[in-house]
């Protein structure tokens, strides 16, 4: 009688598998979410989490890790410490799990090729304890990354250095904003006043991050990182993270179907590859702890240009 209560509360009786994905779908976020469940301390009690999308919706969890492919099959995390996230669930064997999960379901393959995407997250990562943000969003160029913080705070008159690059008033008047400019002789970064956002396209150190504040990298090939290419916002603000992830995809959900995105919203097309995120991770690996800032470039006077 349960499992048939279970089908029709889910909206999934016409499958005859269709409790058993629901079933998997309730045990892990009680492992997760439960003190009680026999199993939290092994998930929940050591930090392990269903991300939000999931929590609250069994449609979406189903849409992306699929039926189970046969009754020898059970959800695995593809990295044991991380979240049950979209790209890192997948169903496995137990042998593949006490394999250290080493091996990719031969029915799971298009799924699993999507899991290369996890590599941004873990660059996130390594940034985030690197310089001290909480969050940090990757996107495709510093430029990008300044355009999202001043749309994100939807900027009015902003006062910059009249000697810095000239895509940052730019980035400023795309987002609505206009420019003002300031005689400054920085080095590193400096602050686009009044806003809490810095341009910190010339320094990349650890403990670098300041509190309450959004802070615009680049990883051009002359910069500290040379991945050649990409940017990144650091900031400790979950909110504002959340929306400059889903502004950076297109306004799209991450991990979400456009087929199933209820809450598309207007954005850009400034994602951060797997290929670039892995090289980042490669280059972050030999970066020194601590980084003297970059001396300026020979910059043009921007007054002459935006006043």
């Amino acid at each position: 009688m349960n499992n048939i209560i279970s089908k029709q509360r889910h909206g999934d009786a016409a499958h005859g598998e269709a409790a058993v994905e629901y079933m998997a779908w309730s045990a892990m976020k009680a492992r997760c979410g439960n003190p009680k469940n026999d199993s939290y301390h092994r998930y929940g009690g050591r930090g392990i989490l269903v991300c939000d999308e999931w929590a609250s919706d069994y449609k979406s969890f189903l849409s992306e890790v699929g039926r189970r492919p046969g009754p020898e099959y059970s959800l695995d995390r593809i990295n044991n410490d991380g979240n049950y996230e979209p790209g890192n669930v997948r169903w496995a064997t137990a042998k593949t799990q006490i394999n250290n999960r080493g091996d990719v379901p031969a029915k799971s393959w298009r799924q699993a090729a999507k899991h290369a995407y996890r590599v941004v997250k873990s660059f996130e990562d390594v940034l985030a304890s690197y310089t001290g943000a909480k969050y940090v969003v990757t996107c495709g160029s510093c430029t990008d990354a300044l355009l999202l913080c001043c749309e994100y705070l939807k900027v009015k008159e902003v006062e910059i250095p009249k000697f810095t690059y000239c895509s940052v008033p730019q980035s400023i008047i795309h987002a609505g904003g206009t420019v003002k400019f300031r005689d400054e002789d920085w080095l590193g970064n400096y602050k686009l006043e009044p806003y809490p956002i810095y341009d910190s396209a010339r320094l990349l150190t650890s403990d670098m991050y300041i509190p309450g504040t959004f802070m615009a990298l680049s990883f051009h090939w002359s910069k500290h990182l040379p991945i050649g290419s990409g940017g990144a916002i650091l900031c400790d603000d979950k909110k504002a993270a959340e929306w400059l992830k889903r502004c950076r995809f297109d306004g799209r959900t991450e991990g979400k179907p456009p087929k199933n995105d209820k809450d598309l919203m207007v954005g850009w097309h400034t994602y951060m590859t797997p290929n670039y995120a892995a090289q980042g991770l490669m280059l972050m690996a030999s970066m020194a702890e601590h980084n003297h800032p970059l001396p300026n470039d020979d910059y043009p006077d921007l007054s002459k240009f935006y006043e």
